[in-house]
């Protein structure tokens, strides 16, 4: 058996990733935020790991810290550091923890732009926005690990 392990976006929940076929032989397991990741990775012949967003950020924290070996480690729509030169402007950041209502969120998915299949995620305003904030608080700058 293989595992992608997908460390998804922020504020999103496993309905992002729902309408994807996963071939044979091969297990999907979606890590949001926190991540809390439960794998014993003995129990797979390969190990893919894919970020997206702000979950490449988590990514790459957690490869850093387990060591974790990967056949692959991916970034979609975004990296390791997602604030700063490369990534959001702190100032934007802040803006949007300070305007951030659950009228805006909706405006911030819409303007994702993401085709039919996207499902607005089950998660309550309140757990997005402190999913933020901890972000902000918690950040660092962590180095590029993406194949």
């Amino acid at each position: 058996m293989k595992l992608i392990l997908f460390f998804n976006g922020w504020g999103m929940d496993n309905h992002v990733v729902q309408h994807l076929k996963i071939p044979p032989n091969y297990e999907l397991k979606v890590l949001n935020f926190p991540y809390k990741v439960q794998i014993n990775p003995d129990n797979y012949e390969e190990i893919i790991a894919i970020g997206w967003s702000f979950g490449c950020y988590y990514l790459t924290k957690y490869l850093i810290e387990t060591k974790l070996s990967c056949k692959e480690i991916i970034a979609l729509n975004g990296h390791n550091c997602i604030l700063g030169n490369y990534g959001i402007n702190l100032k934007m950041l802040d803006f949007t923890l300070k305007t951030l209502t659950p009228q805006t969120l909706l405006m911030f998915y819409k303007n994702m732009d993401i085709d039919s299949n996207f499902k607005i995620p089950e998660k309550d305003f309140f757990s997005i926005k402190m999913e933020l904030q901890y972000f902000k608080d918690n950040y660092q700058d962590l180095p590029f690990i993406f194949t």
